[in-house]
């Protein structure tokens, strides 16, 4: 995982503090402030998770990001994930009819 710069820590660490209440059915408001920073849209669906004891909301977007950076740095440059799967399953099948 990127390690986050001395300068982002300390903006991070400066920002001010949402409190969010939890309400009814363990309801919680975003407010509008986070919700414009983050560009989450009313009905947007975000991926909820807990790590290191914190609830980190993600948007699909950023989630989808994180996804590829991470396919990114496990596949070299130029590999074709799905090219590799269908020669494959080419192969499997060729050697299937052989037998």
């Amino acid at each position: 995982m990127p390690r986050k710069s001395v300068n982002s820590a300390r903006a991070a660490a400066s920002e001010p503090i949402a409190k969010i209440q939890v309400g009814a059915a363990g309801r919680v408001v975003i407010p509008a402030e986070l919700r414009a920073r983050l560009g989450i849209q009313e009905g947007e669906v975000l991926s909820a998770r807990i790590v290191e004891g914190e609830l980190r909301l993600l948007p699909r977007a950023a989630a989808v990001a994180k996804a590829r950076r991470l396919v990114r740095k496990a596949v070299p440059a130029g590999v074709s994930l799905v090219d590799a799967l269908i020669a494959e399953r080419r192969a499997e099948a060729r050697a299937d009819s052989e037998t």
